[in-house]
């Protein structure tokens, strides 16, 4: 495994590109600190965002007022938080910084824009492929 890992980050093995993961809609299960949730994948959000509710039940630690964010019923200031654990359907995600908007909305957490940089997202009909980019980080969770 050592050598394995040598190889790698040496560039004398290639890593092979991820399989493409398909599901109907844009739900996906997933897990974030271990705790399964749903994400629905959302190409209005520009980042991953989810509630002050479901961080308090994953006991994050959530800075304060780190900005304005826009939705669908205006403005509101949110917090954010970095999360190390992140699962999207077969694939563990890098760290990643979330936004934290106030009370229980959304109800599922949403996988924006800001996730969406190291992934391919390909929509036919309901049919919704995603595959990670090579070299993004982004690894099978096992």
């Amino acid at each position: 495994m050592h050598y394995l890992l040598g190889l790698l980050l040496a560039g004398v093995v290639h890593a092979a590109p991820l399989a493409p993961y398909q599901t109907l809609g844009t739900l996906v299960a997933g897990q974030i600190n271990q705790q399964d949730v749903i994400w629905r994948i959302d190409t209005g959000a520009s980042e991953v965002v989810i509630s002050q509710a479901l961080a308090d039940q994953l006991a994050l630690e959530v800075r304060p007022k780190q900005g304005r964010v826009a939705h669908a019923q205006g403005q509101v200031w949110a917090g954010s938080a970095w999360v190390n654990d992140l699962v999207l359907g077969p694939w563990r995600i890098p760290a990643l910084q979330v936004w934290v908007l106030p009370g229980d909305s959304p109800h599922q957490p949403l996988w924006g824009l800001a996730g969406l940089e190291d992934l391919v997202l390909t929509l036919d009909g309901q049919q919704m492929t995603l595959e990670p980019r090579v070299g993004s980080g982004i690894m099978p969770h096992l």
